[in-house]
């Protein structure tokens, strides 16, 4: 059984140069830990861009080596602020070859791919909605907010078509899709939450229309031209676990937020709801149900709430993922007050088989599951609980974690990684593989076979806490995984008045261009990306290491990817809460991403000591006046060097760089 830990910590940047690695040392960096009787598997990460700010949600192989990913981008932009929609199709290679991003609006939540290769994304947009409408459109009089099931193929999107009932009131949840599978006949399975009044529900259905905030689940047709069925499911009476004070401010509501359909027909739904009156057939448990659902939509085959003999009575509880075993057993994963549980039910009965409690406490959150081959169980998802378990003699730290359970719900092993790497979608694959989501945009697989290092792991902005593929001309950039670099740290090196390209036996190069290196180590290197990527809507990075080369990957160019290395008081003082910032103090702020500098900077070299000094093309705003923003005497081009007067209500961390705020 192959298993993974990894840890993030701070380093210094590059020892050899003090006051580079004093003022940039806040760098992440990640070690891959083999822990005893585990075997290291490769990692191979391919990137999709969303944005400083935005998030990836969902990923599906395109059986031809590469994947779709789908999420919401979000570039942290002034002049175009909030989320889009974006649908990313990556080849084999990581290059994207096709990109659709919506306007304002519209939000994605699943995707799926039928057996002809098109892709079905599902979600949620206003009404209308911010991209073409090419196919039927099934809304409300009056509706503000509908779901959307869209379809692509390899040339763009094929059609779009809209459900919702409505409209909205004060007590409407709203219109959602936030599940989609396609069944044995290629038709389109959709679920999610609807306002009751006006939805489109097909006469037989199991619940027609009626008023509510309800979770609903409708059969397209493999064009999604036509509903085949369509039910709500959920009840109109509040669940309340304490006093009627706190039960009067809930609205009674459910959503359905997994679907899976078998070789029959059969509909499998979970989700979660705050209705006492919901249907089931088995009345036991909380506020997490699951269903399922005869071919035709006209009727429950079994409803269950989930319980388990570790859920107070009184906690509240909250699905987050479902996914099917080998047998076609649902298994399902959230959270309660009590903490973070998976469980298995019979697909005949919906009996509870076994639950399990993966972490007590409120710190942990699931937020995908699947089932590998072997029948193993794999969850990830965000904690904040510095006690999470580790596989056993092994140190791990870091926002995302991994845990594989057996099947029979005991935990096997698990490590932590850096925010953003491992806490979205779970896609089994062949045999014991698995690749995982992150929300941050990468696509990681760890195959069932073990391949010889170097091994890379992931990108992140090296100002930064959580993984982004996103670079810019004399950005500081780090790369993590095993067998990078020398067992013992090579600090940078100084070559007449620029840094070295190799450190330690370690190259980087970005489109041929040599970069100049900060650190290097078995699990980690710090670069800074050569200002000739400049113009450039990617670059191919290619990274060279003592025990071989890596394969080439590519990583998107922007024009800035502001990050914030230190603040100071004019004493040098690091700001921190034992000596924090006052208004109109002026403060120095160290920083990188700035892109450009004016007279243009050479990659590595090492900025003078004495005026002038080179100022980045893009404007620099903070919360004060800027008393000087330009190249940091003495460091390396690409560092930003910012002194202002804090304003009397200013953030001393904001930072825009451009058209790019650094997001808070």
């Amino acid at each position: 059984m192959n298993c993974f830990v990894f840890t993030d910590r701070n380093r210094l940047a590059g020892a050899g140069l003090g006051q580079i690695s004093t003022v940039l040392g806040r760098m992440i960096t990640a070690a891959i830990l083999v822990a005893p009787s585990c075997v290291l598997a490769q990692l191979s990460p391919i990137y999709a861009d969303f944005g400083i700010a935005g998030k990836a949600c969902c990923t599906v192989a395109d059986g031809s080596g590469g994947w779709w990913v789908a999420g919401n981008y979000d570039p942290n932009s002034v002049s175009a602020p909030g989320n889009r929609e974006r649908v990313i199709h990556l080849d084999a290679s990581g290059k994207a070859v096709y990109v659709f991003t919506s306007g304002i609006g519209a939000t994605v939540n699943a995707i799926a791919l039928d057996p002809g290769g098109t892709l079905v994304v599902a979600g949620q947009t206003m009404v209308p909605p911010p991209f073409a409408q090419t196919g039927p459109q099934y809304v409300a009089d009056g509706a503000i907010d509908a779901a959307f099931i869209q379809r692509f193929n390899a040339s763009g999107m094929i059609s779009s078509t809209l459900i919702s009932g409505g409209p909205l009131t004060q007590t409407s949840a709203g219109n959602a899709a936030f599940a989609v599978a396609i069944g044995p006949d290629h038709f389109i399975y959709v679920a999610g939450a609807a306002v009751g009044d006006a939805f489109p529900t097909t006469p037989g259905a199991l619940q027609r229309a009626k008023a509510g905030n309800f979770a609903f689940i409708a059969k397209l047709t493999p064009d999604a031209g036509a509903i085949a069925w369509a039910t709500l499911l959920g009840g109109t009476e509040r669940l309340c676990y304490t006093g009627p004070a706190l039960c009067a401010s809930i609205t009674p509501a459910s959503a359905a937020v997994a679907i899976a359909v078998d070789a029959n027909g059969f509909a499998t739904v979970a989700g979660n709801t705050t209705t006492s009156d919901f249907p089931v057939t088995d009345q036991s448990g909380g506020g997490i149900f699951v269903a399922r659902l005869n071919p035709t939509g006209t009727g429950l085959v079994w409803s269950t709430h989930i319980a388990a003999p570790w859920q107070s009575p009184t906690a509240g509880a909250y699905l987050g993922a479902m996914a099917m075993d080998g047998s076609g057993n649902p298994v399902v994963a959230g959270s309660t007050a009590s903490g973070s549980f998976v469980a298995k039910l019979n697909v005949s009965s919906g009996a509870v088989l076994w639950s399990s409690l993966l972490w007590p406490g409120g710190q942990t959150g699931i937020s995908s599951i699947g089932v590998r081959a072997d029948g193993d169980i794999i969850a990830d998802g965000v904690t904040f609980d510095p006690a999470f378990p580790v596989t056993a003699g092994v140190p791990a730290s870091g926002a995302d974690f991994v845990a594989v359970l057996d099947s029979s719900g005991a935990l096997v092993n698990s490590f932590r990684a850096p925010a953003g790497s491992a806490d979205g979608q779970i896609v089994p694959g062949p045999g014991s593989a698995v690749t995982l989501l992150g929300t941050g945009g990468s696509v990681l697989t760890l195959p069932s076979t073990p391949p010889p290092s170097p091994v890379l792991l992931g990108v992140v902005n090296s100002g930064g806490t959580r993984v982004s593929p996103q670079v810019s001309p004399g950005g500081f950039v780090s790369f993590y995984g095993q067998g990078l670099g020398p067992s013992a740290p090579a600090g940078a090196v100084v070559n007449g008045s620029a840094l070295a390209t190799r450190i330690g036996g370690v190259q980087v190069f970005f489109d041929d261009v040599a970069a100049p290196l900060l650190y290097a180590r078995s699990t980690q290197i710090n670069a800074i990306v050569p200002f000739e990527v400049a113009g450039r809507g990617a670059t191919a990075v290619r990274i060279e290491t003592p025990a071989g080369t890596l394969p080439t990957f590519i990583l998107p160019v922007v024009p800035a990817t502001p990050a914030i290395f230190a603040i100071t008081h004019l004493d040098g003082t690091v700001l921190s809460d034992a000596h924090p910032a006052r208004a109109g103090e002026v403060l120095v702020m160290y920083a990188g991403g700035a892109g450009l500098f004016t007279p243009s900077l050479k990659t590595g070299e090492l900025v003078s000591t004495t005026k002038p000094w080179p100022a980045p093309v893009l404007p620099v705003v903070v919360d004060g006046d800027i008393l000087y923003a330009g190249a940091a005497p003495g460091l390396v081009a690409g560092a930003l060097q910012v002194n202002f007067r804090l304003s009397e209500s200013g953030v001393p961390n904001a930072l825009q760089i451009g058209d790019t705020m650094l997001p808070q």
